[in-house]
Parts: C-alpha cells; structure tokens; sequence
C-alpha cells in the first residue's frame, strides 16, 4: 500500500481506474531499477528502452495530473495528486523515473539505449516544465522530441493549433528547436 500513489478514476466505457507506483518511497526506486536490471539481464537482446512519462499510461503520480491553469477544468479534476508527490515537481518526479529505468537499464548493458520522449510534457505542465525535464535529463538517455507539436497552422481560412502526429507540418516547431 504505501507504494501506491495518483489513483486515477475509470474514464470512459471500457476504461480502468488506475494507481501510480509512487517514485517517492524508495522502495518504488529501487524496485524500478532492479526490475529494469533484470529485465535487462534475462534479455540481453534487448536495445533499450522507450519512455513516455505523460498522458499515456500511469508510469508516475504526474502522468495524467496537468499543473496548466489553461487546461480545461474537467481534465484536470479527473485525477488528485498523490500527497507525497504534490510537494515534488512534475519535473522532478520524471526525472527520477527516467533515471531509476536508465540505472537498471544500464547496470544490465551499458550499450542499450534509453529513449526519453517529451510527449505531452508541454501539454501538461507547460513550456518551462518541458524545459527544466530536457535540462535535468540522466546524461546517459537520449531525449526524442515531437517535430511538429506546438504549431499553429492555417488551413481552409482557419488556424489549428498542432498538438500532435501532423504529418503536414514542415518544422521543425519552437518547441523541438528549444529542446
């Protein structure tokens, strides 16, 4: 119990609620790299690993909790931070993930790659957060960011706002240059 952190409601018809593992009980780290470790270990086959700290799946307390007062005010009361976390920064709090996933990784096969994607830490936390992830980053993983995301384009007489997977965006965006 004292491992579990964000709780996150069952959202939508077939969806699950779900609980982060939270990074700030030590035992959640060491857990993360030693399973990285032998994961790593059994399969020394493996070329690495990909890392999406945001939105996607409950990888952190911080995946699905936007601190952007912009974004709308359903999305972000679906979620309450975890205690412990909500002293921590969002920054903070991927940074560890990403390092205890590189330690074990690396502890295993100092050759695999460790892939950290910035998708969706603007959009959840803004521009500065992004920043501060891309700076405090292990030096041993190697960030991929989104090219096109954070756009405007203009079509039909109306502008959009790129937030993801344009294919007709020629870039590179701000936000991939400022990474």
């Amino acid at each position: 119990p004292q491992a579990g952190g964000t709780r996150r409601p069952a959202i939508g018809q077939h969806g699950n609620p779900t609980r982060a593992m939270c990074t700030s009980d030590p035992e959640v780290r060491e857990w993360l790299t030693e399973s990285c470790r032998w994961l790593f270990g059994q399969v020394p086959e493996l070329a690495g690993a990909f890392c999406i700290t945001a939105s996607e799946a409950q990888t952190n307390c911080y995946s699905h909790f936007p601190t952007r007062q912009d974004v709308e005010e359903h999305y972000r009361n679906l979620t309450e931070l975890c205690p412990r976390c909500a002293e921590r920064s969002p920054e903070e709090v991927v940074t560890e993930v990403i390092d205890c996933i590189a330690k074990g990784v690396h502890a295993a096969n100092p050759q695999a790659k460790v892939i950290a994607w910035n998708w969706s830490w603007e959009m959840l936390w803004g521009p500065e957060v992004n920043d501060r992830i891309v700076e405090t980053l292990p030096p041993e993983a190697i960030l991929m960011c989104d090219f096109e995301r954070g756009e405007h384009k203009t079509l039909f007489d109306r502008t959009f706002f790129v937030d993801e997977y344009s294919l007709s965006i020629i870039g590179p965006s701000e936000r991939f240059r400022r990474a």
